[in-house]
C-alpha cells in the first residue's frame, strides 16, 4: 500500500510524528516522567562485523566493521520502560575496490513498554510493544557519487526481555528480543529522475522522506536480539557484556531490496 503524499506534506507529517513520539516518551501517563523515575542510566559501546547489499545499486555485498554508541534509560515500577538512543557508523568496502570506501550511518531512537509476565526467585520475564524511529543511510562514492541510498523507518512491534539471576543475586544473564511488525518505510526509487541529489541540509531532509510506504512482515523482515551477562564492578555500579544481532530485509513496490546484517560484541556500564 503506497501513501501518495507530496514530498512537502510527507516531511511535515513525519516531523509531527517525530514530535509526537518524543512527547509520548516523556509523557506522565507513560510512567510519571521516564527520566525522573528511572532506576538506571546506561552507556553501551558495540562493535562488530556488518554486511549489507543495496540492490537498487548493485548485487554485490559491502562489508566492514560497525562502531555504535548507545544511551539507555530504564525505569521499573509497575512496568519496565526503556528509552534507547543509538548512533552507529560503518566504513564499508567490497573485494573489487582497491581504494576509497563506502559508508553507512545509523541514527535510531526506541521506546519499549514491558509488562512483567513471570517473576520467580531466579527468573524475570517481560513482554510488550515498542516504537522505533530509524535513519539508515549509505553513500557509495566508488559506485555512485551522485546519490544517497537509504532505508528510513518508523515501526512498531513486539519485544521481550528475560533475566536469569545467578549466584548471590548480583550477577545475571539476560536475553532481549524484538520483532518489528508494522511500520512506514522510505526508500530511493529504482530509477532516479535527476542526475544528482541536493546535498544541502534541506535537500537531504527532503530526500530522506521520499514516498513512504506501509510495510508488514512480508516486506519488512527484521530480527533484533541481544544476549549478555550483567555483573557488579562496584557496590553501586554494574556492567554488562555480550553479543548483539541485527538483521534486516526490506523493500517497497518502487524499490529493490535492502539487506543488512551485523554481529556485534558490546560492553555497557551504568552511570
Amino acid at each position: 500500500m503506497k501513501i501518495n503524499w507530496g514530498s512537502k506534506i510527507w516531511i511535515e507529517n513525519f516531523r509531527l510524528c517525530c514530535i509526537t513520539f518524543l512527547i509520548i516518551i516523556q509523557s506522565p501517563c507513560y510512567g510519571q516522567n521516564l527520566l525522573a523515575d528511572h532506576k538506571s542510566r546506561q552507556v553501551n559501546f558495540l562493535s562488530g562485523y556488518i554486511q549489507q547489499k543495496e540492490l537498487n545499486l548493485m548485487p554485490k555485498v559491502h562489508s566492514g566493521f560497525q562502531y555504535v554508541l548507545e544511551y539507555q534509560v530504564d525505569s521499573e515500577m509497575k512496568y519496565l520502560r526503556r528509552f534507547r538512543a543509538r548512533f552507529g557508523v560503518s566504513p564499508l568496502t567490497t573485494p573489487w575496490e582497491t581504494s576509497g570506501f563506502s559508508a553507512n550511518l545509523e541514527i535510531q531512537a526506541s521506546y519499549f513498554q514491558f509488562i512483567q509476565i513471570l517473576n520467580t526467585q531466579n527468573w524475570k520475564v517481560w513482554t510488550g510493544p515498542f516504537g522505533r524511529l530509524t535513519y539508515n543511510t549509505s553513500f557509495y562514492p566508488n559506485w555512485d557519487e551522485s546519490h544517497l541510498y537509504w532505508a528510513n523507518q518508523m515501526q512498531t512491534g513486539l519485544a521481550s526481555r528475560s533475566v536469569y539471576k545467578l549466584q548471590g543475586q548480583t550477577r545475571s544473564l539476560f536475553w532481549d528480543f524484538n520483532l518489528p511488525v508494522l511500520g512506514l518505510l522510505s526508500r530511493p526509487n529504482i530509477e532516479r529522475n535527476y542526475k544528482i541529489n541536493d546535498f544541502s541540509f534541506g535537500g537531504i531532509v527532503q530526500v530522506m522522506h521520499y514516498q513512504p510506504q506501509i510495510i508488514g512482515l512480508i516486506n519488512n523482515f527484521q530480527v533484533h536480539s541481544r544476549i549478555g551477562f550483567i555483573f557488579p564492578i562496584t557496590q553501586k555500579k554494574q556492567a554488562q557484556v555480550g553479543y548483539h544481532l541485527d538483521h534486516m530485509q526490506v523493500f517497497t513496490k518502487y524499490s529493490n531490496q535492502f539487506i543488512q546484517s551485523s554481529h556485534q560484541m558490546f560492553f555497557g556500564i551504568n552511570l
